[in-house]
């Protein structure tokens, strides 16, 4: 709802104020498709522009000034003495116990714009870019004068595709980074778009530094200037206010993701415990039999065995050779036990194989009869550890 509701705003309050500079002067209208470009003639209407990079040259300074905000005054004292200059300046990251500040002089053949339209913000094309695409290559494609852009966060670089900087490997190696990296392209219509949903954030940190001021024009009209500072503050404020709500939303979200989360890995934990607990049950089970490679199908028609609690088997062996599966076991009565083995499917010729041994209150025997199911693996021969 804030979303529809700030591109409402922003389409009817901020962008008739908005423009664009580059092989001549657009300005933004509102449509069904979001916004129509018009070549403009109404100069003093525009207070909000994109500026092509064409329409200026960047100067970098370095500044040991750990504060953003005397770096500000500082910079602000330097460009009081150019008076016949419109400079615009960016500053960078706080790293390596300096501040890189990029300036943006404006090319005096368009100063013309500015004495008579009174622009209230000029947004250089580069530097709206770099500060969405740090640490990557950027191609920005342009009629006019495409070029290359790469920016550490503190520091912007770009250089027209002209000459030696045609391939993007000469770009790199300038820029000290590796050939290997693929460009972002983006086409003019793209830089458009980054312009009209992006620039918000961009001014939250660059204000002052893209801000025309009485200083910088011959002359000033504030009353001109209020519908445009209106439109601005009103997307502003419910810009932020909007971030805030989906801020929270998502929080809210990700904290229900996370209860969620708890539960499904305590659940999976439970399961984790029941899977262990059968697979110490088998191993106990192997261990207690001594037994290895017998065939399923042998456990398949001893099953009704097991059935008997009395019945303890000791081990148990595959006769591969004879098709012969001999067993130990304890029971209280032996005779019981073969009698009902002799009964079961598959199996003939059960016999004891050994004498049967009275144990305390038990009979310890060893019986040993022939399966008839052929399929049974030819396996090479165990030997019972009983």
């Amino acid at each position: 709802m804030f979303k529809d509701l700030l591109n409402t705003v922003k389409n009817y309050a901020l962008i008739p104020w908005m423009g664009m500079l580059s092989d001549q002067l657009y300005q933004f209208l509102p449509s069904k498709d979001g916004y129509s470009l018009k070549a403009s003639t109404n100069l003093s209407r525009i207070k909000y522009i994109l500026l092509s990079r064409e329409h200026y040259h960047e100067i970098q300074k370095d500044y040991p000034v750990e504060s953003r905000k005397e770096l500000d005054k500082i910079v602000k004292l330097e460009l009081a003495t150019k008076t016949d200059a419109i400079v615009l300046y960016r500053i960078g990251e706080y790293k390596n116990k300096k501040r890189i500040v990029t300036f943006a002089e404006i090319n005096a053949n368009i100063h013309s714009y500015f004495q008579h339209a009174y622009w209230l913000l000029c947004i250089p094309e580069s530097w709206l870019i770099s500060s969405i695409f740090e640490h990557q290559l950027v191609k920005v494609e342009s009629k006019v004068a495409p070029y290359w852009l790469y920016s550490t966060g503190e520091k912007i670089t770009s250089h027209a595709i002209k000459g030696l900087f045609s391939a993007s490997s000469a770009f790199c190696a300038a820029v000290g980074i590796s050939d290997n990296n693929k460009p972002v392209q983006l086409s003019k219509k793209q830089v458009i778009d980054l312009f009209l949903n992006n620039s918000f954030k961009f001014l939250t940190a660059n204000f002052k530094g893209v801000l025309v001021t009485k200083k910088q024009m011959s002359s000033f009209n504030y009353s001109d200037l209020l519908p445009g500072i209106i439109a601005f503050v009103s997307v502003f404020i419910i810009y932020n206010f909007s971030t805030t709500l989906y801020l929270e939303n998502h929080l809210a979200n990700l904290q229900s993701e996370q209860k969620t989360l708890i539960k499904k890995a305590g659940r999976l934990f439970l399961l984790q415990k029941k899977v262990k607990s059968k697979a110490d049950k088998v191993v106990a089970l192997n261990n207690t039999l001594f037994v290895t490679g017998v065939p399923l199908t042998v456990w398949q028609d001893l099953l009704p065995l097991f059935e008997n609690p009395s019945l303890q088997f000791k081990s148990i062996t595959v006769l591969s050779k004879d098709h012969k599966v001999r067993f130990m076991a304890e029971a209280p009565k032996a005779t019981a036990i073969l009698e009902q083995i002799s009964k079961l499917k598959n199996i003939e010729n059960a016999h004891f194989y050994t004498d049967v041994v009275q144990i305390k209150n038990v009979e310890r025997f060893t019986i040993v009869y022939k399966y008839l199911d052929k399929k049974i693996p030819m396996k090479v021969e165990k030997t019972d550890n009983g």
